[in-house]
């Protein structure tokens, strides 16, 4: 996630208010200084609904809340984003093969 960001980046804790993520925290890269210091204004993460034999993907659209909160950048859905009730966290690591080693 840093590596589009010009010059030094620091990681920032966020924590995501409402929709699929709702009250996870994370550690996301972002410029250590300057007018935008923080982590970026938006964010999309993915999310998956339905059940394993009708499954469906999409994204979340977050955006950041202007000020930290005690050090926590806060996040909201997007107004006006589709995101399904049932839509959960899709997050998927690659296989034990992919990843090398013995």
């Amino acid at each position: 996630m840093g590596s589009g960001i010009d010059g030094p980046t620091s990681p920032f804790y966020v924590r995501f208010v409402d929709g699929p993520y709702r009250g996870a925290v994370l550690r996301i890269p972002g410029a250590a200084d300057g007018p935008n210091k923080g982590p970026a204004a938006t964010l999309s993460l993915p999310i998956a609904w339905g059940d394993t034999a009708d499954p469906g993907r999409g994204e979340a659209c977050y955006r950041r809340e202007p000020a930290p909160d005690e050090e926590l950048w806060l996040y909201r859905l997007e107004l006006g984003g589709d995101v399904r009730e049932d839509a959960r966290p899709h997050i998927t690591l690659p296989s034990p093969a992919c990843q090398g080693g013995a």
